[in-house]
């Protein structure tokens, strides 16, 4: 049996704001979603809202209870603004209705199925841009989960050539670690102290 799926977009602008509407019909259920991206003095403010229905009845696996998927809203609210010294500056809320702050394992097992995005509900993060110089960009931005766990994740890219890019970046996590005995029984206690803390290096080469 083949699934098929569709895909529906529109765009508009109503006076100097940007409207997207989709509508995604895909195995899991039917999606509907909303984008509204304007300014508002010196902010660019914008607003994401998907909802899923119709969806299918999966059972969790293991002794977890309930279903694997479920009918759920979503809802980014961000808003930017860039300074003089062109430093940009970001701020972002997300609302995750199939998230389950209280019971992140099964949560957990929902993200590692790729049917959520976190394992809380509640999520806030902020975020920086700046450019040092026209070969040197830095990033950084943290996350911040309702369960008292952060992420902070960092990159400088520096460009080496005109098709060559070196990036130095690493992240860390800080949270309550898992208390369970193995993998199957994590027992986990935050969003991402389950996570390794890690740095990294990257060339690429364009041609």
């Amino acid at each position: 049996k083949k699934n098929l799926g569709l895909l529906m977009r529109g765009y508009t602008n109503v006076k100097d704001v940007d409207y997207a509407l989709l509508y995604k019909r895909e195995p899991e259920g039917h999606r509907l979603g909303l984008e509204i991206d304007g300014e508002l003095g010196i902010l660019n403010l914008y607003n994401e809202l998907t909802y899923l229905w119709g969806s299918k009845k999966i059972s969790m696996p293991g002794s977890y209870q309930g279903n694997l998927l479920r009918n759920y809203f979503m809802n980014v609210l961000g808003a930017s603004y860039r300074f003089d010294n062109d430093l940009q500056l970001t701020f972002e809320h997300l609302f995750n209705g199939i998230g389950d702050s209280d019971n992140l394992d099964a949560s957990n097992i929902r993200y590692q199925n790729g049917v959520s995005t976190t394992l809380n509900n509640q999520l806030t993060g902020i975020s920086l841009a700046y450019q040092f110089t026209p070969l040197l960009i830095g990033h950084y931005d943290m996350k911040f989960a309702w369960d008292d766990s952060y992420q902070h994740n960092y990159s400088f890219i520096k460009s080496l050539s005109d098709n060559i890019d070196f990036t130095l970046g690493g992240q860390f996590n800080l949270g309550d670690r898992p208390s369970g005995a193995n993998w199957q029984n994590p027992n986990l206690k935050s969003e991402f102290g389950r996570l390794s803390n890690f740095f990294y290096m990257d060339l690429k080469y364009y041609f």
